[in-house]
């Protein structure tokens, strides 16, 4: 019987963009994963005392921004013709004036290859439809104070002031 190799170092994959160019992009190991999580779990939240209500801000932008910048691990890459090294300046350039589409491509790839990032997907959408129906049911019951009868006397109707 072969014995699971536990101790993996990552595994590596290639997105190719044309005939030169190239980006590098790995499986998260354990310690990846944990600085990825670690990133995107320290935000801010707020409890409203009188209602117990928590809300937590989440930024998909800055989500994606580092599962891309803890995923790509080189490349080979021009610019103006010339040959981008691969490295932390460069990396943040890339990931601020980068084209979108490959970005896209490549966020896609990182999440296939870590299939983990999935539930944290689901758990995004199931957030943002809560948020979506807590400001629905906030509409309708505004919408529900407009209708509610007034205390005071109503106006009389029109057989009424005959």
């Amino acid at each position: 019987m072969k014995r699971v190799n536990v101790f993996e170092s990552a595994e590596e994959y290639k997105l190719v963009i044309d005939k030169d160019q190239y980006i590098l992009y790995r499986k998260f190991t354990e310690g990846a994963r944990r600085r990825y999580q670690s990133a995107i779990s320290s935000r801010p939240f707020r409890v409203n005392q009188s209602t117990g209500e928590m809300t937590v801000t989440i930024d998909l932008a800055e989500q994606r921004y580092l599962l891309l910048k803890e995923a790509i691990s080189g490349w080979k890459l021009f610019k103006d013709d010339k040959e981008v090294p691969f490295g932390k300046d460069t990396l943040e350039e890339f990931l601020e004036f980068g084209n979108s589409d490959i970005t896209d491509r490549l966020e896609i790839e990182v999440k296939r290859v870590n299939s983990w990032l999935a539930a944290g997907e689901i758990t995004g959408a199931v957030e943002k439809e809560i948020e979506r129906l807590q400001e629905l049911k906030k509409i309708r019951e505004a919408e529900e104070e407009k209708k509610a009868p007034s205390l005071s006397r109503p106006e009389p109707t029109p057989e009424e002031t005959k």
